[in-house]
């Protein structure tokens, strides 16, 4: 007989219910687009990354994706109004900042959205984290609002360029955004924004097992990690079609979640991407967990022995 064994360790953020078609909104701007067929537009995926807006192919993940893209926006400030001048301060950024002296750029067409609206788009390659970038820029009425699709594989980054350029056909400056409810999970609008405009690094696995430990030291929070590790497995059932007793044992997967003050989940992490975890993430997505005093990271090893 199988055995399912696991073992609390505790992370944040989850895959959450996606939507088709959104905007962006802030105090200086407001703008509006639609997913490209066959990718989907995530509000949450990307929140721990200062991230309104992320995009991937429909059937994967934000963390799984080879090739994902994700909405920016940046001040428009003195020396700084228009795309070259914002290539030119993510360049000097990079290469002052994130150990890139070999960063460079060049445009490489000009989208014109159905609203009108001309994009430069530009390409990206040579930071020290090896990612091949294209950017389409739009210049706003205060702010440069940009689409990015970052990938380390040139040629799935070519194979999806009609994707980008779909996306940024479909921008569309406006004054009429709607403040969203920024815990409703699948809402259709984000309000992410940092002036830099430069891509925030998801958190490392060591980070995560920081803010795990932290949470977890006292008692009150352990207490709340196993409720929360009962509410993800529920009865269990879905395990059995997800690895069957009578399959290859399973490798054994760590993955991370976090609970939002409302009880649902922000997104899911599991290490590795396999498709036992592809199974798991599908049969948990719409959990709902007691709601914690504060944002709860939760890791559970998850172990399979006969």
């Amino acid at each position: 007989m199988r055995v399912i064994v696991f073992a609390l360790v505790i992370f944040a953020p989850l895959w959450a219910n996606a939507i088709e078609e959104g905007y962006v909104y802030g105090n200086d701007h407001c703008f509006y687009f639609a997913a490209p067929q066959g990718w989907i537009a995530d509000p949450v995926s990307g929140r721990s990354q200062g991230l309104a807006f992320v995009f991937y192919p429909s059937g994967s993940t934000w963390t799984a994706a080879k090739t994902v893209a994700y909405v920016r926006v940046a001040d428009k400030v003195d020396g700084v109004s228009d795309a070259k001048a914002q290539v030119a301060r993510t360049i000097k950024q990079f290469r002052a900042e994130y150990e890139s002296p070999n960063i460079r750029a060049r445009k490489v067409a000009t989208i014109r959205a159905r609203s009108g609206s001309a994009g430069d788009l530009y390409q990206f390659e040579g930071d020290k984290f090896r990612n091949i970038e294209l950017v389409v820029y739009f210049s706003g009425r205060k702010t440069i609002n940009f689409f990015v699709m970052s990938s380390r594989n040139p040629e799935d980054l070519n194979k999806n360029r009609a994707v980008i350029e779909e996306l940024a056909k479909s921008y569309r400056e406006a004054d009429d955004c709607k403040p969203c409810r920024i815990e409703q999970v699948g809402s259709s609008c984000g309000a992410a924004h940092t002036s830099s405009g430069t891509t925030l690094s998801q958190p490392t696995l060591a980070e995560l097992k920081a803010r795990n430990r932290e949470l977890t030291s006292t008692s009150e929070g352990k207490r709340y990690e196993m409720d929360a590790i009962r509410a993800f497995f529920g009865d269990a059932r879905f395990m059995r079609e997800c690895a069957p007793p009578n399959a290859p044992i399973a490798q054994s997967l760590d993955m991370f979640f976090e609970v939002n003050l409302d009880g649902r989940m922000n997104y899911l992490v599991i290490r590795p991407e396999t498709q036992v975890a592809e199974c798991i993430r599908k049969h948990i997505a719409d959990r709902r967990f007691p709601p914690p005093s504060q944002p709860f990271v939760v890791n559970i090893n998850l172990k399979f022995k006969e």
